[in-house]
């Protein structure tokens, strides 16, 4: 049983090349939430860690799905 990594929200944020405000705008998070986890004080919980991996992967698909929401 393969437990991954941590993911890396500022890693994954810096990919953007947004801001954090823009990076949560973007992706329906909450700023704060997303500074929070940068800062190493909370965890993405595993529905947030999964959807920050696939920001990772394909950031402009998941915007794009997440605007016709």
């Amino acid at each position: 049983f393969h437990v991954p990594e941590p993911v890396d929200v500022r890693k994954v944020r810096a990919q953007t090349k947004l801001t954090r405000a823009r990076f949560a705008e973007r992706f329906g998070l909450d700023s704060r939430t997303v500074e929070q986890w940068e800062q190493g004080r909370r965890r993405p919980d595993k529905s947030s860690e999964t959807y920050l991996r696939l920001i990772e992967k394909a950031p402009d698909k998941v915007a794009e799905l997440i605007a016709k929401l």
